[in-house]
């Protein structure tokens, strides 16, 4: 720990420290990005569910309109229409079942001041008590004579003279005023005769004499004949219009352009309001111009509408990227101390072989690695046995005095024994160590060469003089061979990551930075979100193909095995596949050349090896190619075959086809993507169900895999 210490806050430390301030800016950027992403969708969600308010309140009000358009056209094309009339018109409306939420619909008829008596005698001659009211004297005269359904609420407005009322007088004036239909402001309805009482209004469409001109306000007020009309009780409107429907959003409506509990007359939150407080995330108003009138609209949104965006992302996204980055800050520490704990180490080694000849004497005998000693001419004294099984000589041979193998040679060339290794010259001319050289010797019986580092080690007399040369050879052909592979991976896993990655970053990118906000780019920001998705489901096929690879080597993955006809998970396969071979106008043909007979397996994992095989061959062939599946009887086992016309596969290529990271083509710059871990994956999935897969291929004419699986016994459940 305190070497730990000492490293962090030395100049060895300062990488480790700007890694950890790389990790932090990185996370705090990823993490507003999140955020800020959020906030768009949940703004966009947000406006949809307002426009869906405002969208349903208009056309009901528009629906309620044409009521009372067809009722004034009824009066108008009858020459006497009664109260049975109007029951019989308004049954037919079936308000309850097309229009929830109305009050009724309901003809005034004027009256002048002349025609009061008439107007009481037919109240008597159709049997009807209701009183006429207000009852003091006036000019203009007007009597709600029809109102439909006849309920119990509606029967309290029957005689009612609206137009004595201020808010309703003025709607009704300026119905006839413009020649249009009109609403009235909020007012308390006749029918509030029990429960709770709800703000109301009226709608107006003034209905007049007929063959009379019509043109002026003047005209129109001497025609007038009444007004076909609709009260409204707020709430009962709202639920009407809504129904049962769990709305994301809350809403008032108030009457005019101003917010006051006088002008309220609907607010959504009262149907829920146990539900707990919460500060809204989002609110807008409308004003929404209503027949005369105007409505503004207040929308807030819910604590239930606000959930459905929160993500553990929110809270895991930084946690995640400061715990990944006091890691990473935490290794290179480690990392930079035990590097200098081996520098020391080595220091100390090479002391303690200078000190003691006879223990290194020991030490050269039984030591794993290849030592050889030369004097400061440059001819060999010694070299341990392990140094001649690492050269394939013998001492005799590396001195000279018995010829070499002819086939015997080094990688890169060096001069041949007797004469010493180029190292060894350069280290008596520069009388310093010689550290890193790699060389490579042939071995006929391995028929390839076996890899040492080489290292030159000077030992100095008295005077600084070089009195002999210590040559030191270490076994690498194993880590070069691991470093190769790690390389290929390396080169392979950085071009599937960086590609997508540079793809989802540049969209993401134009999107967060609202490059794309106008709608003259709505199709280029459609085609940025699909590179965002598409890769990021490239990301996920490579990751998930490493895991499986990993459980396989691990012993961990599962199988659940059951008996399964073949075909129908061929047919499976294809239709997945299909949308991707359509892109390049490559079909998928299936053939059947005997009847499916039932086979042990794992389907999900069958279903992985089919499409991995189906992808390959569709990503091998060539535009309007056909790849052909086939299920026949081979032997006890039933054979898929899937076959392409693509290019072949390469000879030198065939026998490393099944390996891990295994690709014809592994450069970064490859025409086509792939981690080499498909047909690996595949060979040992099918090996796991005790199948066997196998492939032929020619240069120029397409391969074909075959995958065999045995067939399952009668009597096996």
């Amino acid at each position: 720990m305190k070497l730990l210490v000492k490293t962090a806050f030395s100049q060895r430390g300062i990488a480790a420290w700007l890694l950890l301030l790389f990790g932090l800016v990185a996370t705090a950027g990823l993490w507003r990005a999140v955020l800020n992403t959020q906030h768009q969708r949940a703004s966009a969600e947000f406006e949809l569910h307002n426009r869906e308010v405002l969208a349903a309140i208009e056309k009901r009000l528009q629906g309620h309109e044409q009521i009372l358009l067809s009722g004034a056209g009824l009066l108008d094309a009858s020459e006497q229409v009664g109260r049975a009339e109007w029951r019989l018109f308004v049954e037919r409306l079936k308000l309850h079942i097309n229009y929830p939420g109305i009050q009724g619909v309901g003809f005034a008829k004027v009256i002048p001041p002349a025609g009061l008596a008439s107007y009481r005698q037919l109240l008597i001659q159709e049997g009807r008590t209701e009183q006429f009211h207000p009852d003091h004297a006036r000019d203009f005269y007007t009597a709600i004579l029809y109102l439909e359904p006849d309920d119990e609420r509606n029967k309290a407005a029957f005689g009612y003279d609206m137009f004595t009322e201020q808010v309703r007088r003025k709607a009704m004036q300026q119905a006839v005023e413009e020649n249009s239909s009109s609403i009235s402001g909020k007012v308390t309805l006749q029918q509030e005769i029990y429960g709770r009482q709800q703000a109301g209004f009226l709608m107006y469409v003034p209905v007049y004499q007929k063959n009379r001109p019509l043109e002026t306000p003047a005209q129109r007020w001497r025609a007038l004949l009444g007004f076909v009309y609709s009260p409204y009780r707020m709430d009962d409107l709202m639920h009407g219009l809504l129904g049962n429907k769990e709305l994301m959003v809350d809403f008032t409506i108030h009457d005019g352009d101003s917010i006051s509990d006088e002008s309220l007359m609907y607010n959504s939150a009262f149907w829920h309001k146990d539900e707990p407080a919460a500060n809204t995330l989002f609110k807008t108003h409308y004003v929404l111009p209503a027949y005369g009138r105007q409505w503004l609209l207040s929308l807030t949104s819910r604590p239930a509408f606000e959930k459905q965006f929160k993500s553990e992302l929110n809270w895991s996204l930084p946690l995640l990227g400061v715990a990944i980055s006091a890691l990473l800050f935490f290794l290179v520490l480690v990392l930079l101390s035990r590097q200098q704990q081996a520098l020391l180490l080595a220091h100390r080694m090479t002391q303690r072989r200078n000190e003691s000849e006879a223990r290194f004497h020991q030490l050269f005998l039984h030591l794993g690695q290849g030592v050889l000693i030369y004097n400061a001419s440059g001819e060999l004294l010694e070299a341990n046995p392990a140094a001649l099984q690492l050269m394939a000589l013998n001492l005799q041979q590396i001195k000279g005095l018995e010829p070499l193998d002819k086939a015997w040679h080094c990688s890169p060339e060096q001069p041949l024994p007797p004469a010493a290794p180029t190292q060894i010259q350069l280290a008596l001319t520069d009388k310093d160590m010689v550290k890193g050289a790699e060389v490579g010797f042939w071995h006929s019986d391995l028929q390839a060469y076996l890899w040492c580092n080489l290292d030159v080690y000077p030992q100095l007399d008295d005077h600084q003089q070089v009195k002999k040369l210590y040559l030191v050879l270490s076994d690498i052909t194993e880590r070069k061979r691991v470093a190769r592979m790690k390389d290929e991976f390396i080169a392979t896993v950085s071009h599937e990551l960086r590609t997508p990655l540079t793809s989802i970053s540049g969209a993401l990118e134009l999107l967060c930075n609202q490059v794309l906000d106008d709608e003259g780019h709505a199709a280029l920001k459609q085609h940025m979100l699909k590179v965002a998705v598409d890769n990021s489901r490239r990301l996920t096929l490579l990751i998930n193909d490493l895991l499986d690879l990993e459980k396989i080597a691990a012993g961990g993955m599962v199988f659940h095995f059951s008996s399964a006809l073949l075909l129908p998970q061929l047919q499976q396969s294809i239709e997945v596949n299909q949308v991707y071979g359509a892109q390049r106008g490559i079909s998928i043909t299936l053939c059947t050349e005997t009847e499916d007979q039932p086979v042990l397996v794992d389907v999900q994992r069958l279903a992985q090896v089919l499409s991995n095989l189906l992808s390959n061959a569709i990503k091998f062939s060539p535009d309007g190619a056909v790849v052909t599946i086939t299920l026949q009887r081979h032997l006890s086992f039933m054979r898929i075959s899937v076959c392409d016309q693509g290019a072949g596969i390469p000879p030198q290529f065939r026998p490393m086809i099944f390996q891990k990271f295994s690709q014809a083509d592994a450069s970064s710059s490859r025409r086509q993507q792939g981690t080499g871990l498909g047909l690996a994956i595949c060979k040992e999935l099918v090996e796991h169900m005790n199948g066997r897969i196998s492939f032929v291929s020619e240069e120029g004419q397409g391969s074909c895999f075959y995958v065999d699986l045995p067939i399952t016994e009668p009597n096996h459940h």
